[in-house]
């Protein structure tokens, strides 16, 4: 997905930036039933969670977006 090529690296780069306030894990989401379990039907979809619970999600190529949800 063209898309979720260019948001590795910037997924890379928020992940070094903030790792030590969050975990971050990238899923091939047709490989791997997580995603199926949490809905994912587009990609990239990125799921914010705390303890758990889901807090927030979108899907799309939104580097900036990103980054404020994390923050």
């Amino acid at each position: 997905c063209g898309p979720c090529v260019s948001m590795k690296p910037k997924f890379a780069k928020l992940s070094d930036r903030f790792g030590n306030a969050a975990n971050f894990y990238a899923v091939d989401a047709d490989a791997r039933p997580v995603s199926s379990k949490h809905g994912v039907s587009s990609m990239p979809t990125f799921v914010f969670f705390k303890d758990g619970a889901e807090l927030d999600r979108f899907s799309g190529a939104d580097e900036a977006k990103l980054e404020t949800l994390i923050e």
